[in-house]
């Protein structure tokens, strides 16, 4: 799920007029998925103990490298 974010991001940030990035949350405490899926992979950034996962460094490596934006 990590690479596909990365991969996601990737292609979107190269877009000048993009200006932010919305998740559903930040950790999979509350997550809405609790009882409907796999609940070790909730496509959040940080697990129930707030520690990061993969996906937290896919996002922040995806804004490390994204083109500059205009002010």
């Amino acid at each position: 799920m990590a690479d596909e974010a990365r991969r996601f991001l990737d292609a979107v940030l190269d877009e000048p007029r993009l200006r932010g990035v919305v998740t559903w949350g930040m950790s999979d405490r509350h997550s809405w998925l609790l009882g409907y899926h796999d609940k070790r992979n909730r496509g959040l950034l940080y697990n129930d103990a707030l520690q990061p996962k993969p996906m937290r460094s896919a996002v922040a490596d995806a804004l490390r490298n994204a083109p500059g934006r205009p002010a």
